[in-house]
């Protein structure tokens, strides 16, 4: 496992509590609680309910959230600091 004093981010790794599998972080909603994986089937889950197991960098971080605003057409890059994180 990795320092947890650092906010989860869009570019993560993280493990759910229970379960033997990692998921990477889509984004990371810290007022709502939650974050979305990346994958499918899509979903969220709390925030509290996972450890992140790998962080991303700087740099992997920046183009994550700039591929997946180009993926999201109802999403323009004036919300992306709101939408991901």
């Amino acid at each position: 496992m990795t320092d947890n004093t650092e906010p989860v981010r869009a570019g993560d790794v993280v493990k759910p509590h229970g379960i033997a599998e990692k998921w990477g972080v889509a984004w990371a909603d810290h007022q709502s609680g939650y974050l979305a994986w990346l994958g499918w089937p899509p979903g969220q889950i709390r925030i509290d309910e996972v450890d992140v197991v790998e962080r991303c960098t700087d740099e992997e971080h920046e183009t994550l959230v700039r591929n997946l605003g180009r993926r999201v057409p109802q999403c323009g890059a004036a919300d992306l600091p709101q939408v991901f994180s």
